[in-house]
Parts: structure tokens; sequence; C-alpha cells
């Protein structure tokens, strides 16, 4: 029986990760260099570092950089290549791709079915999409203080981050528009599955996600004691809003 590729969307540090390690033995295809487990990922992220590579390279162009004058950095607050993932990208701002990122994509969803999941694509699904249409996405989204907490300790801990200067609400903004670029631009009814991060924990989303995909999923993946978010923070009403937007595309 032939089993549909698909696509994970959403914003970094809401369970995409989770999400992917769940068809880990479905037979699908994630990528031929997979980064390894961290600290903050003790199962690993389920995701291609040549494909994070492509993302960013296109990305790249619709970020301002950092600049030293003098001895001094100004815009640090502008993620370098390997912070892409959290960018900022306004909603209007129309994404073109050159003809050899085209070609590249494609070659990467090559291999079929596939399991293939990047916090880019957010903002870049409709590129990655139109090359296989027939495959399903599933949007995870989380609560947007234990997100943007999340991401600001993921800023702390990492090495490659230390010179990323964000604040409590940029990262705010990151939850915001990455989740607006999906639900206003490239959520669609009939081949997405929404699905909110602590219904994974909980088991309630399972079983969706087995229809959904047509697979039996690995159960015994998630485990509670792995997520380790607070939510000491406050979020702003627009993100609350979205949230509750966000909400009300869930199924099941």
């Amino acid at each position: 029986m032939d089993i549909p590729s698909l696509f994970i969307v959403g914003c970094g540090r809401s369970g995409t990760s989770l999400t992917a390690g769940l068809f880990r033995h479905t037979g699908r295809f994630f990528g031929s260099y997979l980064h390894g487990p961290t600290p903050e990922n003790e199962k690993g992220y389920f995701e291609d570092a040549q494909i994070n590579q492509l993302n960013n390279q296109i990305l790249r162009r619709l970020t301002p950089r950092p600049q030293i004058h003098d001895g001094i950095t100004y815009a640090c607050d502008a993620p370098d290549t390997s912070g892409i993932w959290l960018s900022r990208i306004p909603l209007e701002t129309r994404i073109d791709l050159q003809s050899h990122e085209r070609e590249a994509i494609h070659s990467f969803l090559a291999k079929k079915p596939f399991c293939i999941k990047d916090t880019r694509f957010c903002y870049l699904w409709p590129h990655w999409h139109q090359q296989c249409q027939e495959a399903k996405t599933i949007f995870v989204f989380r609560h947007p203080a234990l997100v943007a907490a999340s991401i600001l300790k993921n800023c702390r801990v990492h090495p490659h981050l230390h010179n990323f200067a964000i604040s409590v609400n940029q990262a705010f903004e990151v939850w915001f528009l990455m989740n607006s670029h999906v639900i206003h631009h490239h959520y669609q009814h009939a081949n997405w599955l929404c699905v909110e991060y602590e219904d994974i924990l909980s088991g309630q989303a399972m079983e969706p996600l087995e229809n959904f995909s047509e697979t039996p999923i690995d159960r015994e993946f998630s485990e509670r004691r792995l997520n380790r978010a607070t939510d000491d923070l406050t979020a702003p009403n627009h993100c609350l809003e979205l949230y509750r937007a966000l909400k009300k595309l869930i199924r099941y």
C-alpha cells in the first residue's frame, strides 16, 4: 500500500521534532544528513542539515545582517546563518526562488514517501509543496508563552546564538509571524492536519495523526518528562488572539 509523504510545519520550539519522531518507524525518508540529538532535543531533530542549508540560503536574502563598525556590532537582533530559523519575516514579504533552488527542492523530494520537517517551512512551504502536491501537511503549534520562553532559553544555551540579541517581545514576534504566514498564506483544509503540542503529550492527537498519515505511529516516542518549557511569560493579546484562531483549526 502506498502511504502519503508528509511535510511537518511549525514554529521552532513548538513540537515539530516530537511530531516527526512519531513517524520514525513508518518507512518514510527523513533526509540523508540528520542532525544529532542535543540536550534540548534528546531524541534528535529528524531534520536534514542540507535542507536547512537550502532554506537558510533562501531566507538569508530577506533578513538584515549584523554590521560591525569601529568595533561595535549593530543589528544584533538580526540572526546570522545558524539562526535563520529565528527570522522575523513580515507577512507581506514576497519570497522568490532562483532556478537552482527549485531544482534542489525537486532533488530533495525525489525519495518517496518522505517525512520532511523544517521550521522554515512556515515561510517556504508553498515552494516545497509545489514540487510534491500530493504530499500531506501536519501543522504543529504551541502556546506562544511556552514557545517564547523556549526560544529565549535556546538562545542562552547554544554557543552559536550567543551573539544574537533577542528580546522577549521579539521572541513573541517570531511565534506570531511564523504562525501568521501559515494560517494566512499556506493553510489548506483538505490536506492539512493541525495539531496542538499538548494534545500529542496527552495522547489526544495520536489517533488523528495515524488516520491522517495512514500509518501506525510510535506512540511511545512522546514523553512528558522532556517537556521542560515554563509559562512564566505573559503573551501579548495579538498572539493570544492568533493562538485561539489556530485552536479553531483543530478537527479532532
